[in-house]
């Protein structure tokens, strides 16, 4: 039985989420963490919705495409439209998780994202998964996205022990 709380004044399962894998550099590793989660997701069985937003770098796209029922999405974060398009795929799919791979210097975009999926009633939570690689923006944009953000998301923070 999942827990529930309120949005907007309507009740929501806590089990719904938007997940977003998020980082300020390329190569941290932010598409294989949303690889694995979309590997977690289809082995549990949870429907989920998967959406490639990195045009430059698609791999989400590439090893899912034909794995995931109805495909994996590519579409531009910070393209107009891109809410639209994401709450009326969450209305008609209505799944339990929407997976997100966004490219990295994204984040100028998220606050605004976060405000618009808050203020419709359609009862997801978002979860940021942040991955962080060795460098220090990595960590600012973080703090940046903490402090624009708040509490109206939750972090997951994933930190890349890569060696080269």
């Amino acid at each position: 039985m999942s827990q529930t709380y309120l949005i907007n004044g309507e009740r929501a399962a806590l089990n719904k989420r938007i997940v977003v894998c998020t980082g300020e550099k390329g190569g941290t590793g932010k598409s294989i963490v949303a690889r694995f989660l979309l590997d977690m997701y289809l082995a549990n069985l949870i429907h989920v919705v998967a959406y490639d937003c990195d045009s430059n770098n698609p791999q989400l796209w590439r090893h899912y495409n034909r794995v995931v029922n109805g495909g994996v999405k590519t579409i531009k974060f910070n393209q107009h439209g891109f809410n639209e398009i994401l709450k009326n795929d969450l209305q008609q799919l209505s799944p339990t998780v929407a997976l997100m791979d966004l490219p990295s210097g994204v984040g100028d975009y998220f606050k605004d994202f976060v405000q618009d999926v808050q203020s419709s009633s359609l009862g997801y939570r978002i979860t940021m998964v942040s991955v962080l690689g060795r460098v220090k923006d990595s960590v600012i944009q973080l703090k940046r996205l903490i402090e624009a953000c708040g509490n109206q998301v939750d972090y997951v923070v994933v930190r890349n022990l890569y060696v080269w």
